[in-house]
């Protein structure tokens, strides 16, 4: 298993990861994947925002990223939002806990003093995985997402790296 800053070169390799988990419609935000193009260029508007992305390759196939896209507005560009995702075959071995430490180390050194989240509260894992990296509840979503006949809260989580009462 790699772990390693994503490039332009893995698009279509990280599309079919990420369609693959928008799918399960468990876990992301989408229930179902954007179209290859406008994926395509919304990873190229978050690239020119200097994201920062690394990816979990096995077999030459991306199974697993972790980014942070900084926010644009004035005032906000000490912070990112976080996402992250894995393919099922690769939970439970330690990748998320590798790709979250690899992103977050090098969110840090870009400068950015603060990273963000939003996790469906059933996605208790994920939760979990924040909470041991440090990652503070900061507050709830009540029955934000109704989806299959679920609903659920959506937890808010923050990071903050330094002094965080300056800008």
């Amino acid at each position: 298993m790699e772990i390693r800053r994503s490039t332009t070169e893995d698009f279509d390799s990280f599309y079919e990861c990420f369609a693959g988990i928008c799918l399960e419609r468990r876990y992301l935000a989408l229930a179902e994947p954007p179209p290859v193009e406008a994926a395509r260029a919304f990873m190229e508007r978050a690239r020119n925002l200097d994201m920062i992305q690394f990816v979990a390759v096995a077999s030459a196939r991306v199974v697993g990223w972790c980014d942070v896209i900084p926010f644009e507005p004035e005032g906000f560009r000490h912070a990112g939002r976080l996402g992250m995702g894995l393919v099922p075959a690769y939970r439970g071995q330690g990748i998320g806990t590798r790709l979250l430490d690899a992103t977050v180390t090098a969110a840090r050194e870009a400068g950015l003093r603060r990273i963000e989240l939003e996790v469906f509260s059933t996605n208790t894992r994920a939760i979990a995985l924040y909470e041991r990296y440090g990652f503070a509840h900061e507050g709830v979503k009540r029955g934000g997402r109704v989806i299959d006949g679920r609903v659920e809260d959506l937890v808010l989580m923050g990071l903050l790296f330094g002094d965080s009462k300056s800008t």
